[in-house]
């Protein structure tokens, strides 16, 4: 390129989730796909992808797997997500362009990586302090990469030092959250790929607990709520708490003392997410993951000029069944947030249908990772912890009648073919999971799109009923709740709309331990496209009789 003029840099992805793993070899990539067999009933299937393996001096050797290993003797590989550096350009015979930041782009700008780059990156990991309201229990590393250096830059993450306070992670004695390594580019294309881009990869942690010295062993919590158990159950259910090796923690801080639900702090919810928590008094043990969030900033100086980018990766535990897909992600989160609403007319329609089929497909694949019986089970316990049963009388019911013939006609498989009665003891014959065997098959029959759409033109009201709304947006929220649920949205303050029972998803909670939904985006679109179809049978009706 020649008289380029840099107008902004940026990373892609601007954000991305890293995944906890013990190996020392890091996940391939791979993508999801629908299997074409004619016996997969749609399933979803893994494909890998082109992957790149980090050479010795820091470049990248690209490379296609021929399988997918998600663990190496035991140990599960870590997801380690790659980030690159790209930028808006002004070119004066092409005009705007997107491009990767390349050595030959640093070239045209008359900059080098050696002299003019930088790569800061700061983890942090801030659960405790947020509970105890204390920033010494937060532990956080900073480290910064000069442009010339690709070796792995490790982050050792301690508490910050207050007058008055006892830090939480000895400055001595760190946290180890990962490491960040800047990749050699070089001036060469492999399998499509081009390996001159600037790019940046974070490896998270390995999935460690660290504690204090006195967390060795504890008692189990108990499994239901409202359950008791004797102190001799509870002392014969023991486990280790944090290995020895990571009982390295100040056990003087208030992270040792928390208790949930006392009112001394902003509890989150659920509250007893915490080692500790639903046992004896449920004083917080003082442990803490190396879980985190990492923040990327790249600095670079062209004449004078500092343009920056940044990204960010959060650390989760690795994703048990890598081939489901979730029907509430964070990508449906943000698309909730940012993206207009769906408009549907004729143009629409198709490219709308395919898109509510996807979701459909991927609540299928979500039910078969729930056990429902127990799910039911649970959460109408919880449901029965705070609410008196005689105070909603009607379908769906919040007790043991939810899902049963009481909360006919919205139970209508579970209610007909298994048959249950009020007292909410189905006659399961063979199953012991009567309730998710039977979830599976009636979520199994929309993996077909032709059947979804003749179930939604047929039995679309049944459907509207059966879909729990979400919460509402501000705007949509009355000044004062409601004395009843209203029926297009729910409230936070209405008492009702926060207890669980069998509208869709059913049994299932939320981060925030309300009753999960579909986000306000995807319930919309459902909705509408509902209506869209009732207005095309009515008018195809219409015509029909005209004839």
């Amino acid at each position: 390129m020649k008289n380029v003029t840099l107008l902004e840099l940026y990373f892609l992805p601007p954000m991305a989730m890293a995944r906890l793993g013990n190996s020392d070899t890091p996940l391939e990539a791979f993508a999801w796909e629908e299997d074409a067999r004619i016996h997969s009933a749609c399933r979803t299937v893994i494909r890998p992808r082109i992957s790149f393996r980090v050479r010795s001096d820091g470049s990248l050797e690209p490379y296609l797997p021929e399988e997918i290993q998600f663990k190496d003797d035991g140990k599960i590989r870590p997801a380690a997500p790659f980030f690159e550096l790209w930028a808006d350009v002004l070119v004066d015979s092409q005009g705007f362009q997107q491009v990767p930041v390349t050595l030959d782009l640093l070239n045209s700008l008359g900059v080098s990586l050696e002299k003019h780059l930088l790569i800061h990156a700061h983890a942090a990991n801030t659960k405790a302090s947020r509970r105890v309201k204390d920033p010494s229990c937060s532990f956080a590393a900073r480290v910064t990469i000069r442009g010339g250096d690709f070796s792995q830059h490790h982050l050792l993450a301690s508490s910050p030092s207050f007058p008055e306070r006892e830090s939480l992670v000895y400055h001595d004695a760190p946290i180890p959250l990962g490491h960040v390594q800047l990749i050699r580019p070089v001036s060469e294309n492999s399998m499509e790929q081009d390996l001159s881009v600037v790019r940046v990869r974070f490896t998270p942690a390995k999935g460690e607990v660290y504690g204090p010295a006195n967390a060795s062993a504890g008692s189990v919590s108990p499994l239901e709520p409202g359950r008791q158990l004797s102190y001799a159950s509870i002392a014969a259910r023991t486990h280790e708490i944090v290995p020895e090796q990571n009982r390295i923690l100040n056990p003087n801080t208030p992270w040792s003392q928390y208790v949930m639900d006392t009112g001394k702090a902003d509890d989150p919810q659920p509250s007893d997410s915490y080692d500790g928590a639903n046992v004896g008094n449920s004083i917080c043990w003082g442990v803490v993951d190396d879980t985190c969030e990492i923040v990327l900033k790249a600095e670079l100086t062209v004449k004078g000029q500092r343009f920056t980018a940044s990204t960010r990766a959060f650390v989760a535990p690795p994703d048990y069944a890598p081939d489901r897909r979730p029907f509430f992600s964070m990508a449906d989160e943000l698309a909730d947030r940012e993206l207009p609403p769906v408009e549907i007319n004729d143009a629409t329609a198709e490219v709308t249908a395919e898109e509510i089929h996807d979701l459909f497909k991927r609540i299928f694949e979500t039910t078969n990772l729930l056990n429902l019986d127990a799910s039911r089970d649970y959460l109408i316990r919880e449901n029965l912890k705070r609410a008196p049963l005689d105070q909603w009388q009607s379908a769906p019911h919040i007790g043991r009648e939810g899902m049963t013939r009481a909360d006919k006609p919205l139970a209508r498989l579970s209610s007909d073919i298994l048959n249950d009665g009020l007292n909410g003891k189905p006659n399961v014959g063979h199953s012991r999971l009567p309730y998710t065997d039977l979830s599976e098959h009636a979520h199994g029959s929309f993996t077909s799109l032709d059947y979804l759409i003749l179930f939604m033109k047929t039995r679309g009201d049944r459907l509207k009923q059966m879909i729990r709304p979400p919460f509402g947006s501000f705007a949509q929220l009355p000044v004062e709740p409601l004395a009843e649920p209203h029926p297009d949205f729910r409230d936070p303050r209405v008492f009702r709309d926060t207890l669980h029972d069998m509208r869709m998803p059913p049994y299932m909670r939320d981060s925030d331990r309300e009753p999960l939904s579909l986000t306000r985006r995807q319930y919309t679109m459902l909705m509408d496209y509902l209506t869209f179809l009732q207005q095309q049978e009515a008018s195809v009706q219409s015509h029909q009789s005209d004839s």
